[in-house]
């Protein structure tokens, strides 16, 4: 009995491995995953397979950068791309009407249903500065001893950190029509106040909540994560870390 050339073992070998590569790509494709949709403040899960997640993932990652393109396609300066992804963020995602639901999912779909919470638009600038190059988060300056907070944006050019307040229209700027950084915002409550025209929250000048500034501890996780390579090296870490704490090394 003749032996089988090598030249068709060998195809066989590719053949099997192929088909082995295909099947589990094909179980990881299916593998289902949990993602959480808020709606009114409460949430609930569903369950989607890993492709559709992906699918979704890198579907709103260029929509957004697509979007962002266009709109500073013929800006250059860096404070003006951000007037501007401002000013549209504010024009294209009004405040939720009444009898709207809140819907909490992906910050991409707050620009698509054109409304939102304070929270939720601030997100939507936030994520459109992310997406312009600049390192944006959300936070909430407060008053300490009390409960009263103000949500705003801060958004990082070169080394200084500015404040945007998407829900009532402010942008900080300076006489020379220049934004001025937080650092000095939280010790110029002069400042604050000229900008702000006695504007009040709770009952409390706006310039009583922004001392609290220079305790913040910026972390801007939450935007960056929406874009693949951060993404990707966030998850690798995460699935490095559960290894280790599993094999306790």
């Amino acid at each position: 009995m003749n032996p089988i050339p090598m030249f068709l073992m060998n195809s066989m070998r590719r053949l099997f491995i192929s088909i082995l590569g295909i099947l589990l790509l094909g179980m990881i494709a299916y593998w289902p995953v949990q993602t959480r949709v808020g709606v009114d403040y409460e949430w609930s899960e569903r369950s989607i397979h890993f492709y559709e997640k992906v699918t979704n993932f890198f579907s709103r990652h260029f929509q957004t950068r697509h979007l962002v393109s266009n709109l500073l396609v013929e800006v250059d300066y860096p404070e003006e791309q951000l007037q501007l992804l401002f000013a549209w963020s504010r024009d294209h995602v009004r405040s939720t009407p009444p009898g709207f639901p809140v819907v909490d999912d992906h910050v991409w779909h707050i620009l698509v249903r054109g409304y939102g919470a304070t929270d939720q638009r601030t997100e939507a600038f936030a994520l459109l500065a992310s997406y312009a190059g600049f390192p944006a988060t959300v936070t909430v300056m407060r008053i300490p001893g009390t409960a009263n907070g103000l949500i705003v944006a801060l958004v990082k050019i070169d080394q200084l950190v500015h404040v945007f307040d998407v829900e009532r229209g402010l942008v900080f700027l300076d006489e020379y029509g220049q934004l001025i950084d937080a650092a000095r915002l939280a010790t110029a409550p002069e400042v604050v106040r000229s900008i702000t025209n006695g504007i009040e929250i709770a009952g409390r000048p706006y310039e009583h909540y922004v001392p609290s500034l220079l305790n913040f501890d910026l972390t801007f996780n939450r935007m960056e994560l929406q874009k693949p390579w951060p993404r990707l090296k966030h998850e690798t870490l995460q699935f490095v870390n559960r290894i280790f704490e599993v094999t306790g090394r």
